[in-house]
């Protein structure tokens, strides 16, 4: 099995048909980032779009450089489409992510949780001073 999954990751990393893939880390960002990569042993430059349809009609670009991975963050929630140009080639596969936050009550109840293992820690390590001292 695991050499099958090998023989697939090689035949689409060195597969012309697969040099110019977007590819992302996730399809749902809950914690409001996600990274994005990409490639095309031929090329030197790329340029990343953004855009809020499928269509990109009204693409944003995001990026023109040399490095074939960046981090994105700072989104509100929606569905975010993406798709790479390598200098003087055709446009990538688009993926889609979804940022999707977790709710206002989720994220109270993870500073709560946070909240009470920072008072047991400091009670315990008061304690362990007064029984030092002792």
């Amino acid at each position: 099995m695991a050499i099958l999954a090998c023989i697939v990751l090689f035949s689409v990393y060195t597969n012309p048909a697969f040099a110019n893939l977007m590819r992302s880390n996730t399809t749902v960002s809950k914690a409001g980032y996600f990274q994005l990569s990409w490639g095309d042993e031929d090329a030197s430059l790329y340029t990343v779009q953004q855009s809020l349809d499928d269509t990109f009609k009204q693409a944003k670009t995001i990026y023109q450089g040399s490095d074939e991975k960046m981090v994105i963050s700072g989104l509100p929630n929606g569905r975010y489409f993406y798709r790479m140009q390598a200098k003087g080639g055709d446009w990538s596969n688009v993926i889609a992510v979804e940022v999707a936050h977790h709710t206002l009550q989720k994220a109270l109840i993870f500073f709560a949780i946070g909240a009470v293992m920072l008072l047991i820690l400091v009670s315990v390590l008061i304690k362990g001073n007064r029984d030092a001292q002792n």
